[in-house]
């Protein structure tokens, strides 16, 4: 698969399998069919690296998160932004969805670890006792 002009830095798949997203240092989130190896979709909004995607467990959206420290979630059938959070103060590097996909937790090198509800995009809970960045976490 070719498509992006840089390293990529993250990748996930969606719920059924059929659709991989990776993420790159070119700003973009490229959207790929598994069984053809082609690329679907772009989804360009970010204006730096993208570290981190994580697609939602029961549905085609995704959310990226990256240099801007905006994290983005992406309607991937449409490649519109359905919401933005904004929070932290630094890279956003690592994203993780709830089981229950209400919740999105997002983990930064500004330290901290949030709570985000998708149903208004509002923060819910930070986390600011980690002493580094915040590179990978997930929920149990």
């Amino acid at each position: 698969m070719e498509g992006h002009s840089s390293y990529i830095f993250s990748l996930s798949f969606s719920h059924d399998g059929k659709v991989l997203a990776s993420g790159s240092f070119d700003s973009t989130v490229r959207l790929w069919d598994v069984e053809a190896g082609k690329e679907t979709g772009r989804l360009e909004g970010h204006s730096g690296p993208v570290f981190s995607i994580a697609f939602h467990p029961q549905s085609r959206l995704l959310a990226s998160g990256g240099e801007d420290r905006i994290i983005r979630l992406w309607d991937t059938d449409t490649g519109e932004v359905v919401q933005a959070m904004k929070g932290h103060s630094n890279s956003v590097l690592s994203l993780s969805f709830s089981h229950s996909g209400k919740f999105l937790a997002s983990g930064s090198s500004d330290k901290s670890i949030r709570l985000w509800r998708l149903e208004d995009g509002k923060q819910v809970k930070m986390l600011k006792s980690h002493s580094g960045s915040v590179f990978c976490l997930s929920f149990s």
